[in-house]
């Protein structure tokens, strides 16, 4: 199956408006540059285990905004993120449940048909609904 042609089926002529690389796999720089629309942004996620080489003439032509982020900044992010959840109404808003693993199936089927908003947690520990 040819998942590129699949993927630029899907996205029609122009192209994705945003394209995010969290593979960090050989090629996919590139690869999710030529899924953008011209003047795209493609985020780069993930951190290749070697120094790649990308088609920079190709970003450069097609106007393609290149942002990174380095997730792993624990000291810096998370203290204030955990504030910001602790002390507005955040974390409700964004919170659709926290369910026990045996119910997976069916939450995962609400959130698809939109019966769900937000992220939904599983926790191991929470005892069945059953």
């Amino acid at each position: 199956e040819d998942t590129d042609a699949n993927v630029r089926a899907a996205l029609g002529v122009l192209g994705a408006d945003v394209v995010i690389e969290a593979s960090g796999a050989p090629g996919q720089i590139d690869r999710g540059a030529s899924w953008l629309r011209q003047g795209g942004t493609l985020l780069q996620v993930g951190l290749p285990s070697k120094p790649q080489e990308i088609n920079i003439h190709y970003i450069v032509m097609s106007e393609i905004t290149m942002q990174t982020t380095l997730a792993h900044v624990c000291g810096q992010d998370i203290p204030p993120a955990l504030e910001i959840l602790s002390s507005t109404r955040l974390a409700d808003e964004l919170l659709g449940g926290v369910f026990p693993l045996t119910d997976l199936v069916a939450q995962l089927d609400r959130l698809a048909t939109g019966q769900i908003q937000g992220k939904v947690l599983f926790d191991p520990q929470t005892p069945s609904q059953a």
